[in-house]
């Protein structure tokens, strides 16, 4: 006896080439919603004479092009970006809003380069040459209080971006956490600035969320969290950065090491 033919419906797993774009998928995708009818019930006047055969039919039908339709998997659009995830076409969307490949963007006016944020750290250094600082959560270091952009990556390689903006009244002071997806600030970060010079003291510090952006559209503008007086700065300015996760401060680990940061600013200089 032959063995039963297969099931045309006994597909594993499809790959959508790439001639099998969206507007195909969709197209299949109405279909699946279209039940067939048969002339004999179309017309209302022989609905109740009219056979269930056609409607069991199209049942069938439509069943076996649902699962055509859930075994195409097509790749995430942030490929080129570095993602390899193949799903559902219904379920692109839901994985492509989470995405960690998503593209951010260089926030340079002449620079139309975006990337995942790994390739975009990498492009800033490569191309723009703006300095970097590797850092641990919880523990401070220091940066020159130079006007321009200083990248950030936490252990975790969580991207961020400290911009040092000049004003006639002295200099501003932003950072921002760069990552695909805009969302609640999950990072904080401490910043404290001192002066001492001809017996003239001044000291300051504030803690503040990053606030997330995808650098799509630049540089945010509004959002100087941290202000120095222009009296106060001079060449050799410095400030103690330090980035934090926003669930909360690692007294054990910054304490110790925050005083370290005070005692050296509050220092006089060459001291």
């Amino acid at each position: 006896m032959a063995p039963p033919p297969a099931s045309p419906w006994s597909l594993r797993s499809w790959t959508a080439p790439s001639a099998l774009g969206p507007y195909s998928l969709r197209f299949f995708s109405v279909l699946w919603d279209i039940s067939y009818v048969h002339p004999a019930v179309a017309s209302s006047k022989n609905l109740r004479n009219a056979t269930t055969a056609p409607v069991k039919a199209s049942t069938t039908a439509a069943m076996g092009l649902k699962k055509i339709i859930e075994s195409i998997q097509v790749p995430c659009s942030n490929t080129k970006y570095g993602c390899s995830m193949k799903t559902s076409y219904y379920e692109r969307a839901g994985h492509e809003t989470k995405c960690r490949y998503a593209p951010c963007f260089c926030p340079d006016s002449g620079c139309s380069f975006s990337a995942s944020t790994g390739l975009l750290q990498e492009h800033f250094s490569t191309e723009h040459h703006w300095p970097f600082t590797k850092c641990k959560y919880g523990w401070c270091f220091y940066a020159d209080v130079k006007e321009g952009v200083h990248v950030i990556s936490s252990e975790d390689e969580q991207l961020f971006l400290r911009i040092i903006a000049s004003e006639p009244f002295g200099c501003v002071i932003s950072v921002f956490c760069v990552q695909p997806h805009d969302t609640e600030p999950k990072s904080r970060c401490a910043v404290t600035f001192s002066f001492w010079k001809n017996n003239s003291y001044h000291s300051q510090s504030s803690e503040f969320q990053a606030p997330s952006t995808t650098l799509s559209d630049s540089i945010p503008r509004d959002r100087f969290l941290f202000i120095l007086p222009r009296f106060y700065i001079d060449e050799d300015s410095r400030i103690c950065v330090t980035m934090k996760k926003d669930s909360g401060f690692q007294h054990e680990k910054t304490d110790t090491l925050g005083a370290d940061c005070y005692s050296s600013l509050f220092s006089p200089k060459g001291k």
